[in-house]
This record gives C-alpha cells, sequence and structure tokens, in this order.
C-alpha cells in the first residue's frame, strides 16, 4: 500500500461536535468500480487530500441498496450497521499530506440493481469533489512493441530480485477457486495459478476453454480479491493438456500480443511457462516464445514494470535433459532474464530404479540444475544460482504408479532448500493436499494426494523450506 509523504507540518486532530465528527472541506473520496461481474463486483473508494495542509487521520461512510452485502474490506477498519457501512483509517495509513490518496477496498454481493454505495460522507461531509488522483501515473502513450528479432546476447541477466519462497499450483480449471478461503486455510500466500493456453488460435484461455478477461472469467475475479487482501499470484502458461499459445501463435510480435493481454487483463507481471510434452522438443515454438519474452519484458520496462520469468521444465535426477536445456539455452541467449529455472521433480518413469525415493530424486536434480546453470551463468556465484533454482514435487502418487512423494520426503527437501537458500519452491497441487476418501490409492487424483495425511499437511511442510 502505498503511504503518504509525512510533512512537519498537520492539521490539528479531528474534534467531535456534539457527538458528531467534524467536516474536513480537505478530504474528498472518489468510488472506484475494479471489476464487476453482474451479482457482485470488487472496488475502491480513494480518499484524496485535496487542501493544503496535511490531515491525521480519517472516517468515512456510505451506505449499499437492499439485497447487498459487504463480503470482504481491507486497507481500512469497517463496522456495518444495517445498510450503513463505516470505515476509519487502517493505523499504517491516516495520515495524508497534501495531494496524497489512501485507498479502502471492499467486496460487494447483490442479488438485484447495480449494490453501488448511496450516500457517501468523509469525515461527515460530503464526498463529492474533485476526483481522487491516481496513485501511480498513467502514461500518455504506449509504445507499440517493437518489429523483428531481439537482439542476440549470451551475457547473463541482471541481479533482479527473483520470485522466491513458496508458490504452489492452484489448477485454475478444475472449478472456481476462492483463493483467499484458500489462502486462510493452508497459510500460503502465494500461489501459481494453472493454465493458460491457446483457446484453439492466438488467443489465452484458462483451460483452453475460459477466454481471459472474459465475461466468464471468474478468475479474474479471484485474482483482484486475492491481491487486494495483500497477496501475490504467478500465472503459469502451458502445462501438459492443451496447446501451448507458442504453438498457435504465427510471429514472435502476435505470442506477445496475447501474452500482453494477460499482463493488461490481471496486472500481474509474475509469469510461469510450464513447458512439457510436444512443445519440450517444437524448436520454432521455443524460439518464438524466447522472442516474445524477450519483446514484454523490453516494452514492459518501459513503462517501469519489471516482468519476472520462471520456466518450469521436466527435470530427472542427473539435471535437464537435452531439450529443456535448449529451451534454457534459447531463453537467455535472447536476452529473457529469467529468475527461476523451476525442476519438475515428478514423474521419471523407467529413468530411475526401484525402490523410488523421490525426496532424494528432488535434491539430486535441483544439484544437477544448479551445476548446469553455472555452465549458462558462468560470472555468478553458487549462492545467486541457488536462487534460480526451483522445485516442484507432485506430492503424494504421481502418475506413475510407484512414484510417491510422501510427507516424510517433503520435510527432507523443505530443509534443503532452506539450506541451500533456492529460489522458489511449490507443489502440484494445493488442490490436492488433502486425504482421498479412500486413504491410500495408487493412481493420481485432481483432488487428493493419494497418502495418509491432514489437510494441508504438504503446504505447511514446503512453507518452511
Amino acid at each position: 500500500m502505498w503511504a503518504a509523504t509525512t510533512l512537519a507540518q498537520t492539521t490539528p486532530p479531528l474534534r467531535l461536535v456534539d457527538g458528531a465528527l467534524t467536516a474536513t472541506p480537505a478530504l474528498k473520496a472518489a468510488f472506484v468500480d475494479d471489476d464487476n461481474w453482474g451479482t457482485g463486483y470488487v472496488a475502491e473508494y480513494q480518499v484524496a487530500n485535496v487542501g493544503t495542509q496535511a490531515v491525521a487521520g480519517w472516517q468515512l461512510s456510505f451506505s449499499l441498496p437492499a439485497g447487498s452485502t459487504l463480503v470482504s474490506s481491507w486497507d481500512g477498519v469497517a463496522s456495518v450497521s444495517g445498510d450503513k457501512v463505516s470505515v476509519t483509517n487502517a493505523s499504517w495509513d491516516g495520515r495524508l499530506s497534501p495531494g496524497a490518496v489512501a485507498d479502502f477496498g471492499f467486496q460487494v454481493d447483490y442479488s438485484k440493481g447495480s449494490g453501488r454505495p448511496q450516500h457517501c460522507a468523509v469525515d461527515g461531509g460530503s464526498c463529492a469533489g474533485p476526483p481522487a488522483a491516481l496513485k501511480k501515473p498513467v502514461p500518455t502513450s504506449v509504445p507499440a512493441p517493437a518489429q523483428g528479432e531481439p537482439p542476440i546476447t549470451t551475457s547473463p541477466p541482471p541481479e533482479w530480485p527473483g520470485s522466491g519462497g513458496f508458490a504452489p499450483y492452484v489448477d485454475m480449471t478444475l472449478q472456481p477457486q476462492d483463493l483467499v478461503a484458500l489462502s486462510s486455510a493452508s497459510g500460503t500466500t502465494t500461489f501459481t495459478l494453472a493454465f493458460v493456453v491457446s483457446s484453439g488460435d492466438c488467443s489465452p484461455a484458462w483451460g483452453g476453454v475460459t477466454p481471459v478477461g472474459s465475461p466468464s472469467d471468474y478468475i479474474k475475479r479471484a485474482i483482484t480479491v486475492f491481491r487486494r487482501a495483500g497477496h501475490a499470484v504467478i500465472i503459469s502458461f502451458g502445462g501438459e493438456a492443451g496447446t501451448e499459445l507458442a504453438e498457435s501463435c504465427s510471429s514472435v510480435t502476435t505470442l506477445e500480443t496475447a501474452y500482453q493481454e494477460v499482463v493488461d487483463t490481471y496486472g500481474v507481471y509474475d509469469l510461469d511457462f510450464d513447458i512439457e510434452g510436444a512443445a519440450e522438443s517444437n524448436t520454432a515454438s521455443i524460439a518464438m516464445r524466447s522472442g516474445a519474452l524477450a519483446l514484454l519484458q523490453r516494452d514492459e520496462a518501459s513503462l517501469g514494470h519489471q516482468v519476472e520469468v520462471s520456466l518450469t521444465l521436466p527435470v530427472l535426477p542427473s539435471g535437464f535433459p537435452d531439450d529443456e536445456m535448449a529451451v534454457v539455452r534459447s531463453a537467455v541467449a535472447t536476452g529473457v532474464h529469467v529468475s527461476i529455472f523451476n525442476a519438475m521433480t515428478m514423474d521419471y518413469g523407467g529413468a530411475v530404479a526401484s525402490p523410488v525415493q523421490m525426496g532424494a530424486y528432488a535434491i539430486d536434480a535441483a544439484r544437477a540444475v544448479h551445476h548446469q546453470l553455472a555452465s549458462v551463468f558462468p560470472g555468478y556465484s553458487s549462492a545467486q544460482l541457488w536462487e534460480m533454482v526451483g522445485i516442484t514435487p507432485m506430492i503424494g502418487q504421481n502418475d506413475v504408479t510407484d512414484e510417491v512423494f510422501t510427507l516424510s520426503q517433503a520435510v527432507q527437501v523443505a530443509a534443503f532448500a532452506a539450506q541451500e537458500g533456492i529460489g522458489r519452491l511449490s507443489m502440484w497441487s494445493v488442490t490436492r493436499d488433502q486425504q482421498c476418501v479412500q486413504g491410500i490409492i495408487d493412481y493420481d487424483s485432481n483432488i487428493c494426494s493419494g497418502v495418509l495425511q491432514s489437510r494441508w499437511a504438504f503446504s505447511h511442510v514446503l512453507q518452511t523450506g
């Protein structure tokens, strides 16, 4: 949350007259409808100091039409009495310098009408006035994507901060997911949302079915609410099923446009690319993806946005196979700044001996990837290389019958990750982090792990990594 600049000069404390808050003429508030889906919306009030002196504290009130319910709120302390919502500033966001803006965000469900707030008052006075200033400048023009291929370079990416910590995958194509509820229950504050693929042409869609930003895109609402609660998401492209966008677009620039549509729709600049199946060895799509990502990073950087990219690739205990290393080298040579090289430590098949020790193999794979990256980035220290390594096991029963990633192995991997300072721990997937009704099963399920466990046990263990 953007904080107001502190000034030495302030207005006197707010005064009560006959039990009512006196109006502060310098304060105005503007309603901003961030996302409306017909039966509810996410919105905010921007409280602005349009005066010439700083203001210490503010109070906001509004009413909701019949049939409307305040579901949640953030960046302020709200109470509800009948149809009236009363808000006081958060403790860290009360002091407003001249020209400063404070946000109060909230979600409303409604059954009829618009549900739009009414009778807005700030410090007892009318909210109406000059529109609240936006906190971030809006560019007056957006540069067109550069034409042609980006320059080739073999220099390592700059030391941009990676997207570290625990960021497990959530299969957003299974069913509508309440990310806030998942976070509250599991303790996880960053999710990797899977998967955006092609809808049949060069158009991004969740699972190839739900077009990005369409009226049916419930994921946009889920992301908006989750981020308003102070949490973060990574959007993942590709996966095992569907057609990867780089395989369906006709050029570097049309592919960049597809990626740009996702970035603009959700305002998310942390992107993951899960490259597997036929896409692993499709040299044309590999080159196109690298070129499009280099352009996207450059164009967004001109607007002050840093696009983080992670590459999630199949791995063996001996490291990335040749096809996967070709993906890595293409991205680096094309100038893509990759923060995380994420190893999918799962589904080794006949490449490993029985009994399969999934924890040990995950650690072996991570060490091998670390060694491989040293040859790609010779100027990096060992610690810097570890910060670029990711580990993503498939919890519980894998697709291969004799491959089972247990809770004790999760403890082993989490301890290793903490010891080496790896950049990201993840897992497939949050929706599987519970025991199956049948208990132990020998096939993979989308909704349970196949091993005996308490709910969210893998999340709790891997968060410590």
